[in-house]
Parts: structure tokens; sequence; C-alpha cells
């Protein structure tokens, strides 16, 4: 697809929706905040495009969440406390944005990620030693 433009916050409406795929477009502005409101979404790829703001912090409590792709946009903000609240998670992405600030001694906690990817943002401080307790394929 060669989409432009930015995110409606109308898709709210689609509430039965699962699977939103929209990698390597021309998406610019915000992630809607209403998209954490699919309660049956598994599946979001909204890597590649030109997006920016923060992760909103209603995805954070979608708990049918299972894949969330966000890598290669200029998102900015941190990682959120939150984000080990999705239980079913098991693909977390934000490579290469400019996420910003420490890794949350929390993540220790993510119990389902299998695949994490925090590299090429601006994370600074040390590593918490609890990352270690992650049972993650990929890190």
């Amino acid at each position: 697809m060669n989409l432009a433009g930015e995110i409606s916050p109308s898709v709210r409406n689609l509430t039965n929706l699962q699977y939103i795929d929209l990698k390597a477009n021309h998406l610019t502005g915000y992630i809607p905040d209403e998209i954490g409101d699919y309660f049956s979404l598994k599946y979001l790829d909204l890597a590649m495009n030109q997006l920016t703001g923060e992760i909103p912090s209603s995805i954070y409590w979608n708990d049918v969440l299972q894949y969330l792709r966000l890598r290669g946009n200029t998102l900015n903000g941190t990682l959120s406390l939150d984000m080990c609240q999705l239980t079913g998670l098991w693909y977390f992405n934000v490579k290469g944005n400019n996420i910003t600030d420490t890794i949350p001694d929390s993540i220790g906690n993510c119990t389902s990620f299998e695949i994490l990817d925090i590299s090429y943002n601006e994370i600074t401080g040390e590593i918490p030693f609890n990352i270690g307790f992650l049972q993650v394929a990929t890190l």
C-alpha cells in the first residue's frame, strides 16, 4: 500500500477489528489514543511510517494484544511502566524511535514477552538487574 496522512480517531468504530497491518506507508501524526479501545485487537503493526508522539497509554490496557510493532517511526516519550499489563503480548518492537529515559525496573515482570526490541532509541541509564528474569527468545 502507499497510504499517506493521519490515522483517524474514527477508527474506534471498528470495535471487532483483530488485525491492523499498516507498515511501510507514509502515515504521519499521532497514534490515536482510541486505538487501545479495540478490545479484540490482537495484532498491531504500524512500523516504518512517520508517526510521532508517545505510545498511547490505552494500548497497554488491551489484554488480548499479542503483537505490537512500532519500529522505525519518530515516537518519543518513555517506556511505560504499564507495558507489562499486556499479559498476552509476546512481541514488542519499538526499535529505531526517539524513546528516552531508562528501562523500567518492572520490565522483568513482563513474563509473556518472547521478543523484545527496544534498540536504537535514546534510552539511558543502567540495564535493570531483573531484565535477566525475562524468558525472551530475542532481546
